[in-house]
Order: structure tokens, then sequence, then C-alpha cells
């Protein structure tokens, strides 16, 4: 069955995938079942690698396969009982770069972290419940030993597949089929369009795109979109200088507001309450 394990349900799972966990299951008959549950996730965390495009490397080797041909005996010999598991990967086509795997159990919860060393600094990291997707590591039937395979990949694949993806192509000059595997002159072109809060609220999805949005030339053109403020100096601080300006801005349409709130009209009274809210908006801090 030629399928990805996102599509799995309770009677079929990927026909690769089962043989592994069988081979699992066969050999780990003596373990504790939290001992088996640990190592069957441990599992499908490298399955759903290989699934995407990231081939394990064993002893300085690499697997030269797809999810459909994989080194079933390497796989099935990882176990997660320990204090730590480590696996070095590499993306498919960017044979020079190491992916790095690090799974560190913490009772019932996993913290996967994946780093790429050669890229760049940042750790991709999600934790997750092994019960909530290993429910039953003695049932018989393979698919009936897993739960929520869906939800994992969907989880996996937005917090670890795409960054890491993303950044290996943003790397080599690629772009990718997403936000951030996008050029940072595009992105910026794309902020640019944006209301602030919005813009704020993309600053606040992830560190690289917080730390994109802190250039200084960002926030001039920002000035100059909604401000038309074309007097800063080299060393002035321009997040600063919006905020300033944007309250600035919103007391002048509260004083406006005021006045016409004289007639009692519930246009004007609801004028007055959106200033109010601007007050308290979490959005500052973030800018400063």
């Amino acid at each position: 069955m030629n399928f990805k394990i996102e599509d799995s349900t309770n009677e079929k799972v990927p026909s690769k995938f089962e043989e592994i966990i069988k081979d699992i299951t066969r050999k780990r008959s003596t373990q504790s079942l939290e001992s088996i549950r640990k190592d069957l996730f441990l599992t499908l965390v490298v399955y759903i690698m290989t699934e995407n495009g990231f081939l394990p490397v064993f002893q300085k080797t690499v697997e030269n396969c797809s999810e459909n041909n994989i080194a079933m005996d390497k796989i099935s010999g990882l176990t997660l009982d320990t204090e730590k598991c480590e696996i070095d990967f590499i993306l498919v086509g960017f044979d020079d770069i190491t992916v790095k795997l690090i799974l560190c159990p913490l009772g019932i919860t996993v913290l996967v972290n994946v780093f790429i060393s050669d890229v760049n600094s940042d750790v991709y990291s999600v934790c997750f419940s092994i019960n909530q997707y290993v429910v039953s590591p003695e049932a018989l039937i393979v698919p009936m030993i897993f739960r929520n395979l869906k939800h994992f990949s969907n989880i996996f694949k937005n917090k670890i597949i795409t960054p890491v993806k993303s950044s290996i192509r943003n790397f080599y000059g690629y772009s990718s089929a997403s936000l951030l595997g996008l050029p940072e002159e595009l992105l910026f072109n794309i902020f640019l369009r944006l209301p602030i809060n919005d813009i704020i609220n993309v600053s606040q999805t992830c560190k690289k795109l917080a730390l994109l949005l802190k250039n200084r030339s960002f926030w001039h053109k920002l000035l100059l979109r909604d401000f038309k403020n074309e007097l800063v100096g080299d060393k002035d601080d321009l997040k600063k200088i919006y905020k300033d300006a944007y309250i600035a801005e919103q007391e002048s349409r509260q004083r406006s507001s005021q006045l016409r709130c004289r007639t009692g009209t519930l246009h004007d009274l609801m004028d007055l309450s959106d200033f109010v809210s601007y007050i308290d908006n979490p959005l500052w801090d973030v800018i400063i």
C-alpha cells in the first residue's frame, strides 16, 4: 500500500511501516510495554522523516533509498529507552548538509529537536505525548497500535519538516512552497501591504519572521507608507518612532470622536470605543 503515514486508519498503515513495526514488537516482546511504546514512537518519527525526503545516516554511510526500501534492521534496532536518541539525516539532493534529530524522553512525553548546524543556529522543536499516538503496543494488528496519525503528521510537518526544508533550500538560494521559503525581498513586499496589526501578528508566529521584521529598512518603509515621515536619522529607533506616530494619530482621532460625540450618534460612540481598545493593545510590547 503506497500511501503516507497521515493517510493511515485503524485498518491500514503503509506496508513498509507495518513490516518495521512487526519486527520491533517481535524483538522487544520481553521488554515492558512502556519501553516498547517509546521505541514504536521513535520509529514513527524516523519513518515520517524518511517519507518526507530525509534519509538516515548510519555508520557514516547514507541509505540510498526511499521510504519503500528503508534498511529495516537498522531502523528497528534504534531505541528510545535511554536518556536521549540522536540520529543524523540528509535531505535528498543536499548531501553535504547534516540534519541532526534528537529525541529526549520526558516521562510519557518526548521532546523532538532538529537542527542544521551548517546552515543556521535555529532549533526546531515540538513536544509530543507518546500515549496520544501509540495507544496499544500489545495489539496484534499493527494499525490498532496507533491513533491520530494524521494529527501527528500535520504537527510534525508544520513544526519540523517544512521549516527545516525551507532553511536548507534558502541556504542554497532556492525558494520553497511556504512563506518561510520565500526570498526576504518578496516577504517585505508582502508585509508592506498588511496593516500594522497583521504585521505584528506575523512577527509572533516564529523566530525567523520575528527577526526578519526587526529590519530597520522595513520600519523606515512603514513610516513612509503610513505617516510620510522622512525625518529620521541613522541611529533613530524607527519602531519607537512608528509607535509614537501611531499613538499620536489615534489620539487625534479620539479628539475628533469626542467632538462628534456631542451629537450623540451611535457611530461616533463606536469610534471612541475603538480608540480605547488600542491603548492596552499587546502589540506594543512586541514592537518595543
